[in-house]
């Protein structure tokens, strides 16, 4: 299970009335959670049952302005 937080503010902008400047905070599996994958199948093979990699990604975050008028 992967945990998503976003958070969204605008700014009003004194320019012009109806500026405003809108800001974007997004993390992905924000508690960095690892999901393991599959252990190696293939019995005589030096990766068997190991685990080597994961089914999700790791923590992204992305930030993000976004001017509207």
């Amino acid at each position: 299970m992967s945990t998503d937080l976003s958070l969204q503010r605008l700014f009003p902008l004194p320019l012009r009335e109806s500026m405003r400047l809108e800001f974007r905070a997004e993390a992905f599996n924000i508690f960095n959670t690892p999901q393991l994958g599959q252990p190696g199948v293939t019995l005589g093979n030096a990766s068997f049952g190991a685990i080597g990699s994961t089914s999700r990604p790791s923590r992204q975050i992305q930030l993000g302005l976004k001017l509207l008028f």
